[in-house]
Formats: C-alpha cells, structure tokens, sequence
C-alpha cells in the first residue's frame, strides 16, 4: 500500500523540479542580459574608440599627405624652369644670326653676275703684233683692253672686229671671223686691269687684184654684248672684195 502512495508524491516532485528548472534558467538568463548589454556597450566602445582611433590616425596621414604633396605640386614648376632654360635655343640661333649677318656683308665684292658689262665708254684699247709671227702668209695682233674706270666690269666672249680706213672710220671688207681654238671664260676686269683677245691677219697681197686692195688705218672694235666701239690704230691693208676674209678673232683672255 505505501507504494501505490508514493508515486503520486514522485510526480510532484518532478514537477516541482522542473519549475525550479524552468525558473533557474530564467534567472540565469536575466542575469545574462546585463552582461551581454555591457558587452554590446564595450564593443561599442571599443568600436567607437576603433573609428576615433582610425579617422584620427588616418586624418593626420591625409593631412600630412595633402601638404606633403602640395610640395610636390609646387616642385611641378620644375618643368616651367625647364622650358625656360629651353628657351635659350632662340638665344643660340640668335647667336647664329652674327654668321649669316657676316656672309651678308661678302656682296660688297660683287660677283660677275652683278657687275655691268665692260663697254668701250670704260675702256681704252691697242693693237699690236705679237712675237712669233703667223701662220704661212698671216700674222697675229693682240687686241687688248684696260679697264680705265673706276670701277670693276665684266668682260667675257669675243670682240667684234673690223678695218676700217679712209680716214672716215669707214668699215673695210668684212668683219672678223671667230676662232674657237680659245674658249670663252668670263673676266672680272678691275680698274687698270686688261685682257687681250689674239687676232691673226692674213696678208691681203695673197690674193692679189680680187683682192681690191685697200689701206687700213686701224681696227673698229666691239667688247663682247656693248654696242659701242673703240677705234684702234694699226698699219696694215685690207681688202674691199666683201667675199675675202682676213681677219680671225679669239676670245677675251685675261692679261696676267
């Protein structure tokens, strides 16, 4: 019989372990909560002590970075001051000017090209025979001419050359023809500068009465491209038959 009474008695006590139970962990967990909140607050903290921490180390480090590079971008000026020390370029070929400038100034000893043709108006002028004689029955002359201004001229070719007699000037036959053995060179003729062209004669008593035998009294002579002539004294005969040709001209050479 006392069996039967305790089990009754049993589930009660389980029962009421239970609540204990129940009622213990309800405790612990209140008792938890204040913990939990302190911790939540000292993360918090810690969290708030982490961001203070972090924006001031990282203020200084974007302040110190900023007015660090601020010196960098004043030091960008560098290239300004490279630039103007590239200017001195213009300064070189400024000093590169002097040079041109001096070979400016070599026009003030013109070139032929420049210098005004050698007209009789600036010439004077003799014909004589020259040593060695000719050819079989010729003779040669030089013709040459003095540079008498006071200026430099240019002389370059052959002369137009003719008799002439009567004591006129008249033309006597015809005029000379050119001999190329000489070639052309152009002359600068500098006041009191001469320069001969050889003419060589052939005898008119070669050719006998066709030959219409005049006497000369000397050469009318041409320069090269000037339209005005000198007159030069020479003793010789000429013939007037217009088919006989006496006289052979060379051209101008410069008298050394």
């Amino acid at each position: 019989m006392p069996d039967q009474n305790t089990g009754p008695m049993t589930s009660k006590k389980s029962t009421s372990a239970v609540v204990l139970g129940i009622t213990a962990v309800a405790l612990a967990l209140s008792a938890c909560a204040p913990s939990s909140t302190t911790g939540t607050a000292a993360s918090s903290d810690s969290a708030g002590a982490s961001v203070s921490a972090s924006s001031a180390s990282a203020a200084p480090v974007s302040v110190s970075g900023s007015s660090s590079a601020a010196p960098a971008s004043t030091t960008a000026p560098s290239s300004p001051s490279a630039s103007a020390s590239a200017s001195p370029s213009p300064s070189a070929s400024a000093s590169s000017a002097p040079a041109s400038s001096g070979s400016t100034a070599a026009p003030s000893t013109p070139s032929a090209g420049d210098l005004p043709l050698c007209t009789a108006s600036r010439l004077s002028g003799s014909a004589a025979a020259l040593p060695g004689g000719g050819a079989a029955g010729s003779i040669y002359a030089g013709v040459t001419v003095k540079n008498t201004s006071d200026a430099a001229c240019k002389l370059a070719g052959y002369p137009g050359v003719s008799f002439v007699g009567g004591g006129t000037g008249e033309q006597v036959g015809v005029p000379a023809q050119r001999d190329t053995s000489q070639a052309p060179v152009a002359i600068t003729l500098k006041p009191g500068q001469s320069a001969q062209a050889r003419l060589q004669i052939t005898r008119a008593e070669n050719y006998g009465q066709v030959c219409n035998l005049q006497p000369a009294d000397g050469f009318r002579v041409f320069p090269p491209s000037a339209t005005d002539a000198l007159f030069l004294p020479y003793t010789a005969n000429a013939c007037g038959n217009p088919k006989i040709v006496l006289l052979h001209v060379g051209a101008f050479q410069p008298v050394r």
